[in-house]
């Protein structure tokens, strides 16, 4: 993400709160200045004075972006009692009690896509989406004509693995792989651990019909594995040899034009143009894996960053939302926005993320976009590292992919199961 604390501060500094839908629409912005502000400017930043409403994660963003162009540290805390957060799904969930219900509000119905606002054990609305991530399969559609085949033949999980095979047995000939290497090197894996593995996973709680409960792993088709053998077996790398490539190295096999198809999270897309990819060459399909109804899905998306509103004097509230309404749905503001937070799902932001604009053209087609339910699991990020390191044993050699413990049973170990 692109992102200034000027912006942030003009944002906060040149804006009034603005009732959605009054009938006077707000002043247009001043310039915004390039130069960091006074610590004095930050903090008047953080109130309104009019309303009473403080906005304590805004204060954070604008302060944490004020210490990296500066060096100085800043030792003032976000106010406690602040109306107005910024804050991630964990950070809001543990506080869920004390947030509002947002619902009803204006600033929700603002929403494209529903699916992406932050609900709490209870089923309320306690968080607006700011910020999306997406992990999809990235296709190289120059390699995709050079291989014989057009990307509207590819269209699930056979045509995926017959595309991938035939890449496999002619790449002497052709010049590239089917698949960039796994990686499955510390701190890499993510997309694996908290985003790929969330497809059999959803598919399990749709047929239970809770979208809340505790996930137990009884949902034992080898989906999981077929499309984790397919990325395996018919990479750049292969078997343990896989268990020291990091993130960074497989993108750039991709990115020298070394295979066909890549797993890619958004975030991964300012290197891989920084790394020199003809961003024209590049499209993206769903992770199938050959589930029911996964026709019906798109990318699996996870929104990062939530708007909430601390429940309280009814007047604050009001002031909050309406706040949120008209910074979601002013054409200035969504300008000052969508240069803070990537992928925002309301109507009129522009994306230039190429993932997130195809998982937006996803939404507006219908698809419905996989969320991450891994948060719902208990400790998160061991979950990560058990799950990483058991793939890693799960593939012994290089020359045949045996699936000796398989992913429910990996489930089941982190469920005191086994």
């Amino acid at each position: 993400m692109k992102k200034t604390t000027a912006a942030l501060l003009a944002f906060l500094m040149l804006f009034s709160l603005c009732a959605c839908g009054a009938a006077e629409a707000p002043a247009a912005p001043a310039p915004v200045e390039s130069t960091p502000q006074p610590m004095a400017e930050l903090r008047q930043a953080d109130a309104s004075v009019e309303t009473g409403v403080r906005m304590n994660g805004l204060w954070s963003e604008a302060a944490a972006r004020y210490e990296a162009m500066t060096g100085s540290p800043v030792t003032e805390s976000a106010p406690e009692d602040a109306t107005l957060l910024i804050a991630d799904a964990e950070t809001l969930l543990a506080r869920a009690g004390s947030l509002a219900e947002l619902g009803e509000s204006a600033a929700y119905a603002l929403l494209n896509e529903r699916s992406y606002a932050l609900r709490d054990s209870e089923g309320r609305i306690i968080g607006l989406p700011l910020e999306l991530q997406s992990v999809a399969v990235a296709v190289n559609t120059e390699l995709l004509e050079k291989a014989g085949y057009s990307l509207d033949a590819l269209d699930g999980f056979k045509a995926l693995r017959r595309f991938s095979t035939s890449v496999d047995n002619r790449k002497d000939e052709l010049g590239f792989f089917a698949w960039a290497p796994m990686a499955l090197a510390d701190g890499s894996g993510l997309k694996l651990t908290q985003y790929l593995f969330n497809m059999p996973m959803y598919a399990e709680l749709q047929q239970s019909g809770s979208f809340t409960g505790k996930y137990v792993g009884d949902y034992r088709d080898a989906h999981f594995k077929d499309l984790f053998t397919v990325m395996l077996d018919y990479g750049t790398k292969s078997g343990k040899d896989c268990n020291t490539v990091s993130d960074a190295e497989s993108l750039e096999v991709f990115a020298r034009g070394e295979a066909l198809f890549c797993l890619m999270g958004s975030w991964e897309l300012e290197a891989l143009r920084n790394a020199g990819f003809p961003m024209e060459q590049l499209a993206f399909v769903p992770a199938w894996m050959g589930l029911e109804g996964e026709q019906d899905w798109g990318f699996v998306t996870d929104a990062t960053l939530f708007a909430a509103v601390r429940a309280g004097e009814p007047a604050e509230e009001h002031a909050a939302e309406d706040f949120l309404c008209w910074a979601l749905s002013d054409s200035e503001s969504q300008l000052l926005l969508a240069d803070l937070y990537e992928g925002m799902p309301y109507e009129g932001f522009l994306c230039s993320n190429p993932l997130l604009a195809q998982n937006a053209a996803n939404d507006d087609a219908g698809l419905t976009a996989v969320p991450r339910l891994l948060r719902q699991l208990e400790k998160p990020e061991e979950w990560d590292s058990f799950f990483l390191s058991s793939l890693r044993t799960i593939s012994p050699d290089n020359v045949v992919w045996r699936w000796q413990v398989t992913v429910w049973d990996l489930v089941d170990r982190w469920n005191g199961k086994k």
